[in-house]
Order: C-alpha cells, then structure tokens, then sequence
C-alpha cells in the first residue's frame, strides 16, 4: 500500500478515522445470532466517531436493553 506514513498515526496532515468510546457499567445482556445469550456488567459504547477527520452526526450509541432488576 505504501501508506505506512499515513495510516495508525494521529499526526497533523494524516487522515484521522477514530472511535472515542464510552464505558458504562450495569448489568446487561447480549444476544449472538445463533441465540446464545452472555450477560455482562460493562458495556463500551462509541460515543464519537470521526471519520476522514470529520465528527460523524449520530456516530455514537448503541441501543442496550437493561436486565430487569
């Protein structure tokens, strides 16, 4: 690719492509597509995403369900 220089760098004058992400703590369930099922009490969610150097508008979230207490 030649772009060694380019790409995995934060530097000025590259193309920046980022995820910020947030972590949240609770108790939550995640689903497989054969059915399996895993809770978990951490969650990251991407809060920012840049891509090209620009802030993508609603870049960030993912819709969790929380377990019922």
């Amino acid at each position: 690719m030649q772009r060694a220089d380019e790409i995995g760098t934060l530097r000025v004058g590259t193309i920046a492509d980022v995820a910020v992400l947030e972590e949240r703590e609770g108790d939550f369930v995640f689903h497989d597509s054969s059915g399996t099922q895993r809770a978990a009490r951490e969650l990251l969610v991407a809060a920012v995403t840049i891509r090209r150097g620009e802030i993508v508008p609603g870049g960030g979230g993912l819709r969790m369900r929380h377990l019922a207490d």
